[in-house]
């Protein structure tokens, strides 16, 4: 099936790449065949093995929820937002990062361009708030499921700790909610 980027949402390979790279680097070929096993019977029909997951290509978002539903679901919650937190250091992702998010300042302004190279739906806004806060805003981003907020509270926690920021990240304005948006606070 051919699916036309604008139809569905859409979310980029190297958004897939970061959640299995981290499964194949703390739990092996095996864990990787456990997390497509599951995947398929939730009702995956993507590619069978990570090999076959191009970076630059769009795929249903849904393949990126019953990945993380599986995982959640085969590792728990702990290991989940270990995961999450782990995805920014992809070898292919970090050197955006290194470009990109030098400063916190930067990282706030940038955040919204960033998103795109992600995902192609919903919009992120970050706002720096003194030189130990920031915050940011999702639009059309957490209409799904509740572990998509989790992960991505986790992936931003992740991002600040690439450029050496001790950060404590909370999701505080949820749009499952019922919010107009979904907004993030964090403090380092």
């Amino acid at each position: 099936m051919t699916i036309e980027k604008g139809t569905e949402k859409m979310v980029y390979g190297r958004a897939l790449l970061g959640k299995l790279h981290h499964v194949k680097n703390t739990r092996g070929r095996k864990g990787l065949d456990d997390i497509f096993k599951k995947m398929i019977e939730e009702g995956y029909r993507g590619p069978s093995h990570m090999g076959e997951i191009e970076q630059n290509k769009a795929y249903p978002f849904e393949y990126h929820l019953l990945l993380l539903d599986s995982f959640y679901n085969l590792y728990g919650k702990s290991e989940f937002d270990r995961m999450s937190k782990k995805a920014p250091m992809m070898k292919s992702v970090v050197g955006w990062y290194i470009k990109f998010f030098k400063k916190p300042g930067v990282m706030m302004e940038k955040v919204g361009d960033y998103w795109g190279k992600f995902f192609d739906f919903g919009e992120l806004e970050g706002r720096l708030v003194n030189k130990n806060q920031g915050s940011l805003t999702g639009r059309g981003i957490c209409t799904d499921t509740h572990l998509f907020c989790r992960s991505l509270t986790g992936y931003f926690v992740g991002v600040c700790n690439l450029i050496e920021l001790n950060t404590v990240c909370k999701h505080t304005s949820c749009e499952l909610e019922g919010k107009k948006s979904s907004e993030w606070k964090l403090h380092w």
